[in-house]
């Protein structure tokens, strides 16, 4: 709950000051390539320290998004399956297709919509949403088609 996030010494090392007593703490790590991970709950009561609180971090994998007949700028909205507590990861694609990366493994919903620019018509984007498996390690791939 900090305001700002606390980064490790080069040897994974991080100290966490002025933690609440009997506050319920999650220590939640990333890195870019890597899946999040996060530690059990703990809590601690005044004057405690912990010094075994380790994180193991695995390869996140990636997901292509393509769309074929693209005429404009779009969007893929990504939701994590189970996880709806957690905001949309939002990309922009510039093209036919973008790669994203550092995506947590699991089933992730896909959404793409077109932006619409300078008032004319909004491309239709099917379907409207897919599934996909995504792999620590891997690479997917999801295809949607855009119509007028």
């Amino acid at each position: 709950g900090g305001p700002d996030p606390v980064r490790t010494d080069e040897d994974g090392r991080y100290l966490l000051r002025g933690v609440q007593p009997g506050a319920t703490l999650v220590v939640e790590a990333s890195a870019k390539g890597l899946d999040r991970t996060r530690s059990e709950e703990l809590v601690l009561a005044a004057g405690d320290r912990r010094e075994d609180v380790d994180l193991a971090f695995v390869q996140a994998g990636s997901l292509v998004i393509a769309v074929e007949g693209a005429g404009g700028p779009l969007i893929a909205i990504m939701t994590r399956r189970g996880e709806s507590a957690r905001e949309p990861r939002i990309e922009r694609l510039d093209g036919a297709s973008t790669t994203v990366d550092g995506l947590e493994a699991g089933t992730w919903e896909v959404r793409v919509n077109a932006i619409g620019v300078g008032g004319g018509g909004a491309q239709r984007i099917t379907p409207e949403q897919q599934q996909v498996d995504v792999t620590s390690g891997e690479t997917a791939t999801v295809t949607f088609t855009a119509a007028e």
